[in-house]
């Protein structure tokens, strides 16, 4: 059983690390995802680089709203522009979070 740190917590949004494996959870409106930290690092990167309005779909509830992969490829997000704001928000403030802890952890 990990011991979960929770680095950003908004509304739906759940950010946490193990503070024994790493590992990265995203829980997101009763989904979580598992993500090794490297792994994080690297699709927030992937997220932060993607443009909303260019990439977003009219669904039939005329909201905008973004498809975006997972590692699973069974399951995507589906997120209207808040949403996707604030995970791209929460996922660098995660990674500022895990950053600061390595630095602290030297001292």
């Amino acid at each position: 059983m990990c011991r979960a740190k929770k680095l950003y917590s908004e509304e739906e949004l759940i950010i946490s690390q193990c503070q024994d494996c790493k590992k990265v959870g995203i829980q997101m409106k009763g989904l979580l995802f598992n993500f090794e930290q490297k792994e994080f690092f690297n699709y927030a990167k992937k997220v932060s680089s993607i443009d909303f309005q260019q990439h977003a779909f009219q669904f039939e509830d005329d909201e905008a709203k973004l498809v975006l992969k997972t590692k699973d490829k069974q399951v995507n997000y589906c997120l209207n522009d808040q949403e996707f704001e604030a995970l791209k928000t929460g996922m660098q403030i995660a990674i500022l979070m895990i950053e600061t802890d390595k630095i602290l952890s030297k001292v």
